[in-house]
């Protein structure tokens, strides 16, 4: 489901992170909310690196189907230079069944 105000924003809202298609990579989104926490915010939210994990995973699944632009790759990347010193500290290490 998608939203549009024309000119300004698209917001996009997911039932699932990725499509039942997806294969291996379903598995370990399946598995996300369990991982999850409580930001700042106050609202769940998913571990730094599940949100990495994630947004390589939904590159993936675009440049597979539509295509990719150059938001997806700043937004990993802005949320990689935020999150270094957490990532390092994990390194970074996803284990799920493939």
């Amino acid at each position: 489901m998608s939203f549009h105000k024309s000119g300004e924003y698209v917001i996009e809202l997911h039932h699932t992170l990725l499509p039942s298609s997806f294969g291996t990579g379903r598995e370990f989104t399946d598995q996300v909310w369990c991982r999850k926490i409580i930001g700042e915010s106050g609202y769940y939210e998913m571990q730094v690196n599940d949100n990495v994990a994630y947004i390589i995973s939904h590159i993936v699944k675009h440049l597979k189907n539509t295509g990719v632009g150059f938001r997806q790759f700043l937004d990993l990347t802005l949320l990689i230079e935020q999150n270094k010193d957490v990532l390092r500290k994990k390194n970074f290490c996803i284990n799920y069944r493939t």
